[in-house]
């Protein structure tokens, strides 16, 4: 992949959100399709290992979380519209960014709390933004490296 195509892919990545439903095994919501995993609570070392990332990142410390599930996948436009149906994701180079099945871009902070506010009235469950901790513990999936692939940072893109 060039790099010019792996910087969009984080733009992409900045932009977007998955959501957790709090302590509830849920393998499929009804109302948006959102597919969901269960993660067992555990401990792991959070932060930067080896030194190459923003100074906020460190010291590495210990963190805890407990169990939890998270959407399997980002939230798509599909998804997002069932919320708010007038959301333009917009193009990026002259390419849509609005295809169903594409993660939803172009959304707030306030946004993607709104939709999980929105999401949780539906259906009379606890859907939020995953914390920090837990959206690290869920990336990391176990592993000891800075990064999930090792802790090359060149290496993301290849």
């Amino acid at each position: 992949m060039s790099s010019k195509k792996c910087g969009m892919v984080l733009i992409f990545f900045l932009a977007i959100f998955p959501v957790v439903l709090w302590a509830d095994a849920l393998d499929i919501e009804p109302n948006t399709g959102m597919e969901f995993v269960f993660i067992k609570g555990g401990c792991f070392e959070m932060g930067d290992s080896v030194g190459d990332g923003d100074a906020n990142e460190r010291p590495v410390h210990t963190v805890c979380v407990s169990d939890y599930s998270i959407a399997k996948f980002e939230v798509t436009n599909e998804q997002f519209r069932k919320f708010r149906p007038q959301h333009n994701s917009g193009t990026y180079e002259g390419l849509s960014l609005n295809g169903d099945k594409q993660p939803v871009v172009n959304v707030s902070w306030y946004d993607a709390v709104a939709f999980a506010k929105w999401l949780s009235e539906k259906t009379g469950k606890i859907y939020r933004l995953p914390t920090e901790a837990e959206w690290e513990y869920a990336a990391r999936a176990g592993t000891k490296t800075s990064r999930f692939w090792g802790n090359n940072p060149d290496e993301a893109c290849l």
